[in-house]
């Protein structure tokens, strides 16, 4: 399963994305999968598409530090924390849909809201994704959303979205193990062609196992210790 990753590329039915995308499909007005939810036939019908699980590319971080150096130059007045790289393409090694994500911190929500109109010059699309703790940007503006090559988050250091997100992936940078063992995941997830609630609920064991071992309970979710092992692996993985 892990050489596929390094030789070829594995393409994936995608609805909303998972528990763990950190893009959103909620300018379309569908559901935040973050909680959850099962998404519907309609749901996975209007936003259905086919999804490149491409093996890690290292230009993947020359095109965060191309971006990384614009954003902090057009956010100063609002940025607090530095722009930080975030999902599978900055984990070195992992295979990833070819999105870069990032996330910006700043010292007041509120206050940041006037970035919006600053980045929307540079070519970013404003939408809304866990509104009560973040301001949410994709670019460029396309009809699908696996189209998209950035997405943004805007966030203050702290909150609940910055530690999931940059505990995530420092975990798996950290742990040759984990890396693996989420990407045999990903990859047969996306060889198997899952409907979306199978694809969420694999996806989000996953995170939230990774997110407890550092005291960090994913929104929403059940603490890992009190749900079922999903099969008889993970169940032996957790115990070693």
């Amino acid at each position: 399963m892990t050489g596929e990753a390094d030789h070829g590329r594995v393409k994936a039915r995608a609805g909303r994305g998972t528990p763990w995308d950190t893009g959103n499909t909620a300018d379309l007005g569908k559901r935040d999968s973050e909680t959850g939810g099962r998404a519907g036939t309609e749901t996975s019908r209007t936003l259905a598409g086919m999804i490149s699980v491409e093996p890690y590319d290292p230009a993947w971080a020359q095109r965060f530090e191309d971006e990384r150096q614009l954003l902090t130059e057009v956010l100063a007045p609002w940025l607090h924390g530095g722009v930080h790289h975030i999902g599978s393409t900055a984990i070195p090694g992992l295979a990833a849909k070819p999105i870069l994500d990032m996330m910006a911190g700043v010292r007041d929500l509120v206050q940041a809201r006037a970035a919006i109109e600053v980045l929307q010059s540079h070519g970013y699309t404003h939408a809304e994704h866990r509104p009560h703790e973040a301001i949410w940007f994709f670019k460029p503006q396309v009809e699908q959303w696996h189209d998209r090559t950035h997405q943004l988050h805007l966030t203050v250091p702290g909150s609940a979205l910055w530690k999931e997100r940059l505990t995530f992936r420092d975990a798996l940078r950290a742990d040759a193990g984990l890396l693996a063992e989420y990407q045999e995941l990903k990859l047969g997830l996306a060889q198997q062609s899952p409907d979306l609630a199978e694809y969420t609920a694999h996806k989000r064991e996953f995170v939230t196992r990774v997110l407890a071992s550092a005291g960090i309970t994913l929104d929403g979710a059940v603490p890992f210790s009190a749900r079922p092992a999903c099969d008889g692996q993970a169940a032996q993985r957790r115990q070693r």
